[in-house]
């Protein structure tokens, strides 16, 4: 199954004090593996794995999400994203989203 990460299916995320600031991403995939092929100012590792990592500017982040691939069987994608403390008050803060993959079954006509 290959599941892309773009138009309605896009990953997408904010914060408003980041600004320029680095922001931290973290994408575990718990039966497939990750891809893309865009880069730009963004450190990248484990690209081809199940567990990437990606640390820049959110914007730059966002837009090498947009061509985001998965590959693999039936499974979950957890993607956790860390502001790194930057501006803002309160300190490091973390969010968290879990995305199911699921086959889509179509019954005969």
């Amino acid at each position: 199954m290959v599941v892309t990460f773009t138009d309605a299916n896009r990953l997408w995320f904010g914060d408003t004090d980041a600004g320029f600031n680095p922001v931290a991403v973290t994408i575990t995939s718990s039966a497939g593996t990750l891809n893309f092929t865009r880069t730009i100012e963004v450190t990248t590792a484990g690209q081809g794995t199940g567990n990437v990592t990606l640390s820049g500017r959110a914007d730059y982040i966002n837009w090498l999400l947009q061509d985001l691939t998965y590959t693999g069987n039936a499974g979950t994608i957890l993607v956790q994203i860390n502001d790194q403390g930057n501006v803002g008050t309160g300190g490091m803060k973390i969010a968290t989203m879990t995305f199911t993959i699921a086959p889509l079954i179509l019954e005969p006509v």
